[in-house]
């Protein structure tokens, strides 16, 4: 007797600082990352404009990156109902109704658009709209919870997304989670960037003055503290719903800085930006290899070629995070066409097109990119990275 396929839940919070995100309350996650599959070297490919989450949420869905997305085929989702999947829906969805109604077979309480505000509408599939929720993630976890609820022993294999929009601005200070969470300045903050490349016109560049303010941004940042808590929470009472054998991907669209490097956005390409949370875990008597921890090169994009592994086993041409050998030996990303970064073993090099020029670092000895190397001290491995920047 060949058995079902297990469930599948793809949990992609909003704008997740790592470094920021593993000083917070968040048992769950945590608990996630230590039991299964976690990968820390994970990477978000980049953004084709100031909404990089926008780019990330397409790149996972057809596992390309944005700027080869031109002939990208089917969404996974899409692939997984070929399979007699169930797919459902709910929370933030930035990537259109139509791909949307590609994707999904039934959905419920779904955020259609960017940036969450006081204004906002959630639409629900039988009940009426919800405006300015304070707390969305819990109207996202709950909905979820009601669909699982939903299946029985005999119900087909299911895949679920919840598209949080925690810890997003903007942000708010939730009270339960004030207490447990002591906020400090990121060891690379700065009042301001050291030279200029055009972030200042981007909105989240706005939303403070330069130079920063250490005080306000530290209020800032223990508010995000609480929305991470928050955020770990409604996560958790997920997981305390799970009753069949289920596939829980726990990540992040893309990261974002706060006060690191003298910036507060996500239009850039170091570590604070680009780098983001990644664990695969397998609850309620689910199957994984081994779990691992597991610091090799991967995209956030692999994500699609993971979810077909574990459904479709017999699936080829795709690059499984599952797949010790689908390892990259040197990872790209870019932003738009202004700025691209390579990184090879513990060197990364970034080039930015206005101005033209190049940092390198070394990510083992610098892992919060606080001094640029001499590019003349480097020359050999400048040029070497440098035949790789656009490959």
């Amino acid at each position: 007797m060949v058995s079902r396929p297990p469930d599948i839940i793809l949990l992609v919070s909003d704008d997740v600082n790592v470094h920021i995100m593993n000083k917070s309350s968040c048992p769950h996650i945590q608990s996630l990352a230590s039991s299964g599959h976690s990968f820390s070297q994970a990477y978000n490919y980049g953004g084709s404009s100031g909404a990089v989450c926008q780019s990330s949420r397409l790149q996972m869905l057809y596992g390309k990156p944005w700027d080869s997305l031109g002939e990208a085929g089917l969404p996974f989702p899409a692939k997984l109902q070929q399979q007699g999947y169930d797919t459902f829906a709910t929370g933030k969805w930035h990537s259109g109704r139509g791909l949307f109604d590609e994707c999904f077979s039934s959905w419920n309480q779904v955020f259609f658009g960017g940036m969450m505000s006081g204004k906002s509408t959630i639409e629900g599939r039988d009940e009426s709209s919800v405006l300015g929720i304070r707390k969305p993630g819990g109207i996202f976890s709950q909905s979820l919870i009601q669909f699982l609820n939903s299946r029985t022993e005999t119900s087909s294999p299911c895949f679920s997304y919840v598209g949080f929009t925690e810890p997003h601005d903007p942000l708010r200070d939730i009270k339960p989670f004030s207490d447990v969470n002591v906020a400090t300045l990121p060891p690379n903050f700065l009042p301001d960037h050291p030279f200029s490349f055009g972030y200042r016109k981007h909105r989240d560049e706005k939303l403070m003055k330069r130079p920063l303010s250490k005080k306000i941004l530290l209020k800032r940042i223990h508010k995000y503290m609480t929305m991470v808590s928050y955020l770990d929470q409604c996560i958790g009472n997920i997981i305390a719903s799970i009753r069949r054998p289920t596939i829980v991907i726990f990540t992040t669209d893309n990261g974002i800085n706060m006060g690191s490097h003298g910036l507060l956005g996500k239009q850039n390409l170091y570590q604070e930006s680009i780098r983001v949370p990644l664990s695969i875990t397998a609850l309620a008597g689910a199957k994984l290899p081994l779990a691992s921890s597991t610091g090799q090169l991967v995209y956030l994009h692999d994500i699609f070629g993971t979810i077909l592994d574990i459904a479709i086993p017999e699936y080829q041409n795709v690059r499984s995070l599952l797949n010790p050998g689908n390892h990259r030996v040197f990872l790209r990303c870019r932003f738009k066409s202004e700025i691209y970064c390579v990184i090879q073993e513990n060197f990364k090099l970034i080039y930015y097109s206005i101005p033209k020029r190049y940092q390198l670092f070394d990510l083992e000895k610098d892992p919060y990119e606080k001094k640029a190397l001499s590019l003349k001290k480097h020359a050999d491995i400048v040029k070497s990275l440098k035949k790789l920047i656009r490959k």
